[in-house]
């Protein structure tokens, strides 16, 4: 994408890098899938510290829900401390939000938990698949340690995605990010987060003695990555028994200086013995 979070969608091979660990690899083709129809777990973080962005977060699973290409599935588990609820059907996740949206967030969080069961939803995982995430970031309850989430979902190759909800106005990115580990996961497996850049877009605020600037996230733009994407096709050899860690950048500056941002998965499957 570019660095306003629009798609790119003449990105070439050749503008490519692909490294696996200090080892270029050959790229044999790159494809552009463009409203491709995808599977799809919406991990809704209803507990307590989801309070002060309550509102925020049941708009943007309102918005995922209402831009899926068709034929996509999608289904969502609810966060609570209470019993988890697996919903697999639009209309049926549109109540489920209705329903919550006056009963409000409470509870602890089983954050962890509910993406092993998300990742559960999504038998024969593919690449293309997403865990799209709409939390804090903080999990207080789960049985499941963050590892063994973390191994579990490199495993599946599946993308993990989403917003976390913090602080807007904290004076740095940094700052935002109150727990960092699911940060981490996105950006490991190709994923995106919501409320960092290039998706926050400054505009004004002020009154009349003072003014000052907020960022507003470019929604629309952030929910284009799910289904619009590049498939880079790399040589079956490059799946080591061992393999490095993979980089994928864009190489030089496109016409009129745009720069191409990139999200890409940072490991390769190990090879089946």
């Amino acid at each position: 994408m570019d660095e306003a979070g629009s798609p790119v969608a003449d990105l070439t091979a050749q503008e490519l890098e692909v490294r696996l660990g200090t080892r270029a690899l050959r790229i044999n083709g790159l494809t552009r899938f463009h409203d491709a129809p995808i599977r799809i777990v919406i991990v809704f973080d209803e507990s307590s510290s989801m309070a002060a962005n309550w509102r925020a977060a049941l708009r943007i699973v309102s918005e995922l829900l209402h831009s899926l290409p068709p034929n996509s599935n999608v289904a969502l588990v609810g966060v609570n401390s209470g019993t988890p609820e697996l919903i697999e059907t639009p209309g049926a996740i549109a109540r489920y939000l209705h329903n919550r949206s006056r009963r409000g967030a409470g509870g602890w969080t089983k954050l962890w938990d509910l993406m092993h069961i998300a990742l559960l939803a999504l038998p024969h995982p593919r690449p293309t698949d997403v865990i799209f995430v709409v939390s804090d970031g903080v999990d207080t309850a789960s049985k499941l340690s963050f590892h063994e989430l973390q191994r579990e979902v490199h495993a599946a190759r599946v993308r993990v995605s989403g917003a976390i909800l913090v602080d807007m106005l904290a004076a740095t990115p940094a700052t935002r990010i109150v727990s960092p580990e699911l940060a981490d996961l996105m950006r490991e497996t190709g994923g995106w987060n919501l409320t960092v850049s290039p998706f926050l877009r400054r505009r004004e605020r002020g009154g009349r003695f003072e003014r000052s600037h907020v960022e507003s996230p470019n929604l629309p733009g952030f929910l284009t990555t799910l289904f619009d994407f590049y498939y880079v096709d790399v040589p079956p050899e490059a799946v080591a028994s061992q393999p490095g860690p993979l980089a994928v950048r864009a190489l030089g500056v496109r016409k009129d200086h745009e720069r191409v941002l990139l999200s890409a998965p940072q490991h390769l499957p190990t090879a089946a013995p």
